[in-house]
């Protein structure tokens, strides 16, 4: 399956016309992670963007807890690309993984030419909060 064909498969990018995904897919870079490799670490910087797994298979940790597994198709780091915040889980890559990552400005840059890839974001974010695991623990005060 070609780069097109895997990111027009992805919820993110769902109902977007062939030109769009060109487009995103051109600003993309693929990146290959062994397994075990951190490819985003809880706390650091959240200015870095997203990735869409394409093959293999990742999981995502808050501490010491497991909170989902993301397989091809899925996304990691979006939060980042609405807040900038730094990374609320670690996402590692549990076996041989192949994911497409796109910077945040260059993700920013593709939702000025198409607001639609804006709403699949919010239904993208919608899904996750939903999901009691992964939300923000509360804080005491």
């Amino acid at each position: 399956m070609d780069l097109e064909e895997a990111l027009a498969k992805t919820p993110l990018f769902q109902g977007l016309d062939r030109k769009d995904i060109k487009s995103i897919a051109k600003a993309a870079k693929v990146v290959n992670y062994q397994v075990g490799h951190v490819i985003i670490e809880e706390g650091s910087g959240g200015y870095g963007g997203m990735g869409v797994v394409l093959n293999g298979l990742c999981k995502v940790v808050r501490g010491d807890e497991v909170l989902d597994h993301i397989r091809p198709g899925g996304v990691f780091g979006e939060m980042s690309l609405i807040d900038d915040r730094p990374r609320s889980a670690t996402v590692i890559a549990e076996e041989p993984t192949q994911a497409a990552e796109i910077s945040a400005w260059e993700f920013r840059a593709q939702i000025k030419e198409n607001p639609e890839i804006a709403i699949n974001l919010l239904k993208t974010l919608s899904v996750r909060l939903r999901q009691p695991s992964i939300r923000e623990p509360r804080r005491r005060e």
